[in-house]
């Protein structure tokens, strides 16, 4: 059906739109710059909370976020600038805290053209938790 993906396309799609892949297993400021650019930041091998903070808002920016340890994963947008996600227009951070619903949590997050706020795009069933 036209408009439709199927499991295994949208496979191809998630594959192949970050550029690489990041683990980080502890507090981590995001960059604007390579290799941060494009890519898809998870906690796999955390063993506490983890918080990923955005850079400053720019045409371009594009990052992924994907739950892989059963921890605490919090997306905070940078000082002054805010999220549009389900239910609050101007978030300050993304969280996945929910014991049982964290692993598989996965967000998209991007500039809008005018560089005034983030958009989320909300990947998963998983429950997220938005401020």
């Amino acid at each position: 059906m036209p408009g439709f993906y199927t499991g295994d396309q949208v496979g191809f799609v998630m594959r192949n739109l970050f550029r690489n892949e990041a683990a980080k297993t502890a507090n981590y400021t995001v960059t604007a710059a390579w290799p941060d650019l494009g890519a898809l930041f998870t906690n796999s091998g955390a063993t506490g909370p983890v918080t990923f903070t955005l850079p400053g808002l720019k045409n371009g920016l594009v990052y992924g976020f994907r739950v892989r340890a059963d921890q605490n994963m919090t997306i905070a947008a940078g000082s002054g600038d805010s999220i549009e996600a389900p239910g609050n227009a101007s978030a300050t951070q993304l969280s996945f805290v929910t014991p049982g619903s964290r692993v598989g949590g996965m967000v998209l997050l991007y500039a809008n053209q005018g560089a005034t706020r983030w958009y989320c795009e909300v990947l998963s069933p998983n429950a997220l938790t938005v401020t």
